[in-house]
C-alpha cells in the first residue's frame, strides 16, 4: 500500500510540472492534436487478468511538458480501484513550427510488467495547418515499434 502511495504521489507530481500549451486567451490560429489508445485487453471479469493498453501521446512541444494521455491514465488508474482508467489528452497547438517529443507505451496494471512494459520514443519536426485535427498514432513489437502524427484523414505527416 505504501508503495502504491508513493506511486500516486509521484504521478500527481509529474502532473503539475506538465501543463498547457496555450494560455486561455490565445489568439491566434489553432490546430488540434489528440493522444490515442489500441490494442486494449480488458479485466476476465475476476480481475485476474491484468488489463494493458497500447497508448501514444504526445508529450513535450518546444521542450515544454504537456499533459497526455500516458499521464493523465497513469493518475486516474492511481486515484481509483486499481482498474485501468484511459483518460485521452487533446490540444490545441499553434500553427507555427514545432519540435514535438511522441511517446507510445504498453500501459499495464500488472505488477509483473510494470507501468511501462514496452516503450519508444522520439522528437520530431511538426508544422500543423490551422483548424486541421492530428492523432498520434504507432506500432510497438518485438519487430520494431513506432510513433508518428496523422492527419484525420489517416496520412502520416511526421517520419
Amino acid at each position: 500500500m505504501m508503495k502504491r502511495s508513493i506511486v500516486l504521489g509521484a504521478a500527481l507530481l509529474l502532473m503539475g510540472c506538465a501543463g498547457q500549451l496555450l494560455p486561455d486567451d490565445y489568439a491566434g490560429q489553432t490546430a488540434v492534436v489528440k493522444d490515442s489508445h489500441a490494442n486494449y485487453v480488458g479485466t476476465d471479469g475476476l480481475g485476474l487478468k491484468p488489463e494493458h493498453v497500447e497508448l501514444f501521446a504526445m508529450t513535450e512541444v518546444n521542450g515544454k511538458l504537456i499533459r497526455n494521455t500516458l499521464r493523465n491514465t497513469t493518475s486516474a488508474t492511481m486515484q481509483g480501484d486499481g482498474r485501468l482508467r484511459i483518460t485521452g489528452a487533446v490540444r490545441k497547438v499553434p500553427i507555427e513550427p514545432l519540435k514535438v517529443e511522441l511517446v507510445g507505451e504498453i500501459y499495464s496494471t500488472s505488477p509483473l510488467l510494470g507501468p511501462a512494459a514496452h516503450r519508444t520514443q522520439k522528437t520530431v519536426s511538426f508544422t500543423p495547418v490551422a483548424d486541421e485535427t492530428y492523432v498520434v498514432r504507432g506500432k510497438l513489437g518485438p519487430s520494431g515499434s513506432d510513433v508518428w502524427i496523422e492527419a484525420a484523414d489517416g496520412r502520416r505527416v511526421t517520419q
